[in-house]
């Protein structure tokens, strides 16, 4: 494939070439082979390095073989049968080298993978992957898929183990947790903590616990023979929506704090946990991610004020790492809240803040408090700033948008949008300060004066464009709502 003259000459057409096989002549005794081959292996070529000179001496031609080279060929040897020979055995050792290679670029890959799924499995657990990081296409990309509807988490912590769990023994440990009729995946949520999200194939609920019973059964035997322990699983109740996940595990860790208030079991079931809202101990903490979302939809200051100071209130009767749970839950279904009424998440969390960072950083109740009574505030200040932020005037609008050339049924705005038309109505008035009809006019008003000024359309044409049959009924309400004619207006303002 090529001669070098010298070293330099040498690294440049092997990085070229990239031959599998280096023929090197030295010289008698000298240490030129074992410096050749420690200087290739110093810059990282991994190629295999034959040997040829005209020595016979068995300490020189052990100490080549020793600083890495594949062979060492005596001059006087090198006749065509033994070389033909020789290249057959150099053949099979390289066979075999590129497929140890293989094997560890495989288990290399594994590892990379199973970090990654890893890291998205708990963001899943901790609310903290947006909408469009909840995407099926862009899940699979860690290798994680859920193909059906119905979810359940299931969380355990061992508290006797003396090595923390690591993801390779996580794997090695749950292997045999058998697949049926769903998908399972496993993380390690915390330290020393194991997270089941369990997707079902089967749909009636009598399946579903089935198969939940089944699946804790095979947790807590493996839990057994592997970690020595009597562990138990705290089971979440089920979900029907990939996005109700960190609620799950919310469920999970609530069941967990009140483990000591329900039955001996070792399957604790978030379900069974009686709640009385008279005693704050044994209050939900998912209540409050659910009441906040709600608020939030329907931008309800109120109902936002009420919510965080329910939340504030409640804290001294939480766990603090319970408190985070739900602090990524509610993180969460805020910058959903962002996302949905196309604002920066900045005007929220501060530029260049990112909430999750914060979050980690919580180290008491006291942080808690501070973090999301300020939050809450800057909710307030949203809302009341952004008309906008109510997702159902902005879907209000978004339908005049695209069918203000068409009738325009009040009625079924409001049976699409999923509100009746009374809530409707007053809601619109209330965040805009003007009827439905009215913005509708106003925005159909607007288009005719773009077409005005931009095009040559007559006027009998434009009023169809916009939405009204008739040519004068469009005049007048043109006149009524801007002083002028639609001619006058084209005569003032055409380009």
């Amino acid at each position: 494939m090529g001669d070098a003259s010298n070293y330099e000459e040498m690294i440049s057409l092997i990085k070229l070439k990239q031959p599998d096989i280096i023929f090197v002549q030295v010289n008698r005794t000298s240490l030129e082979a074992i410096e050749l081959i420690g200087a290739i292996k110093e810059v990282g070529l991994q190629r295999e390095l034959v040997a040829i000179g005209d020595c016979d001496d068995k300490l020189y031609v052990n100490n080549v073989l020793q600083a890495g080279a594949l062979d060492y060929i005596e001059r006087k040897s090198l006749h065509q049968d033994k070389l033909i020979e020789k290249l057959s055995n150099y053949r099979v050792v390289l066979s075999q080298k590129n497929k140890d290679i293989i094997k560890d670029n495989n288990e290399i890959n594994r590892d990379i993978m199973l970090a990654a799924q890893s890291q998205v499995l708990k963001e899943l657990l901790f609310g903290r992957r947006s909408e469009v990081q909840l995407n099926q296409n862009v899940l699979k990309l860690f290798g994680v898929n859920f193909p059906h509807d119905s979810f359940v988490v299931l969380m355990s912590r061992i508290h006797n183990s003396n090595d923390a769990i690591s993801e390779k023994s996580t794997l090695r440990f749950f292997q045999e947790i058998v697949e049926e009729d769903g998908v399972v995946y496993i993380c390690n949520s915390s330290l020393n903590e194991l997270s089941f999200i369990y997707n079902f194939k089967v749909t009636s609920q009598k399946e579903q616990n089935y198969f939940t019973n089944k699946m804790a059964s095979k947790i807590l035997a493996i839990m057994k023979e592997y970690y020595q322990v009597n562990a138990n699983i705290y089971i979440s109740s089920l979900q029907k929506d990939i996005k109700s996940i960190p609620i799950a595990y919310i469920q999970c860790c609530h069941a967990f704090k009140m483990k000591n208030s329900v039955s001996s079991s070792q399957f604790i079931y978030f379900d069974n946990i009686e709640t009385e809202l008279s005693n704050k101990a044994y209050r939900s903490l998912d209540q409050y991610v659910e009441q906040l979302d709600m608020a939030l939809k329907s931008a309800d200051e109120t109902k936002i004020k009420h919510v965080i100071s329910s939340f504030v209130q409640d804290i001294s009767y939480i766990e603090l790492s319970q408190l985070k749970y739900t602090l990524s839950a509610i993180t969460y279904i805020i910058n959903d809240y962002v996302e949905r009424i196309g604002i920066e998440s900045g005007e929220i969390w501060g530029k260049d803040v990112k909430p999750y960072v914060i979050i980690e950083q919580v180290e008491s109740k006291g942080d808690f408090i501070e973090f999301i009574q300020r939050i809450g505030e800057q909710l307030l200040t949203t809302v009341k700033k952004n008309e906008e932020s109510n997702i159902y005037i902005k879907k209000m609008k978004d339908y005049v948008k695209i069918h203000y050339s068409e009738e325009v049924n009040m009625k079924k705005v409001a049976s699409d949008i999923g509100i009746t038309i009374s809530y409707m109505s007053a809601l619109f008035k209330k965040y805009t300060g003007q009827t439905y009809k009215d913005y509708l006019i106003s925005y159909r008003l607007l288009k005719a004066k773009e077409l005005l000024s931009k095009t040559t359309l007559q006027v009998a044409e434009i009023s169809q464009k916009v939405g009204y049959e008739n040519e004068h009924y469009f005049s007048k309400i043109f006149k009524i709502k801007t002083g002028i004619t639609p001619s006058q207006y084209r005569n003032r303002n055409f380009k």
